[in-house]
């Protein structure tokens, strides 16, 4: 059964437990629950049945982990999270700043067919753009040059609009 014909909600947090165990878990349930924002009653409900329905592994005061089906289904919603991220990126020009929240909207609703699809526009992509971490490098783009700097130098940098209409400074995250 694709991610798709299984519920939302099931999906995210089988998404959330992947992400948060790095893959292979444990996790606990009251930080999966916290990731949520769910409160942990619901969450334990929650794990209570993805593990009767055997997509987890779940050994009491010590998290849950996925297993099988579990880690297939958050392994097809990220990929189509990020390919949504890719594709609005790349051919819409969407700023990766909205990326994830319209990422979040739309990795649900992607059918085999558009998923082929994108995947063949997109050159049939396998890896991430590099992920950095929230406190990153900047990369400040200017003319044919760039630099990279840190948050504390890029929270003095003031950036004026030109008036020759040639390109303006533009900062991006990572390096």
């Amino acid at each position: 059964m694709p991610a798709r014909e299984i519920s939302r909600s099931v999906q995210e947090y089988l998404k959330a437990i992947y992400e948060l165990g790095d893959g292979a878990g444990p996790v606990l349930t009251s930080r999966l629950a916290e990731q949520l924002g769910v409160a942990a009653p619901s969450a334990t409900n929650m794990i209570g049945r993805l593990a009767e329905a055997g997509m987890l592994r779940h050994t009491r005061y010590h998290g849950v982990a996925l297993i099988g089906r579990g880690a297939a289904v958050a392994l097809e919603a990220i990929r189509h999270h990020r390919l949504w991220g890719l594709f609005l990126h790349r051919a819409l020009g969407v700023p990766i700043d909205h990326l994830h929240d319209e990422g979040e909207r739309l990795e649900h609703e992607l059918s085999d067919a558009l998923e082929e699809r994108m995947t063949r526009l997109l050159g049939d992509p396998t890896h991430d753009r590099a992920r950095e971490p929230f406190d990153s490098p900047l990369t400040l783009r200017f003319g044919a040059g760039e630099r990279v700097i840190g948050h504390a130098l890029a929270r003095r940098v003031q950036v004026e609009p030109r008036t020759d209409r040639a390109p303006a400074t533009t900062a991006t995250r990572g390096a």
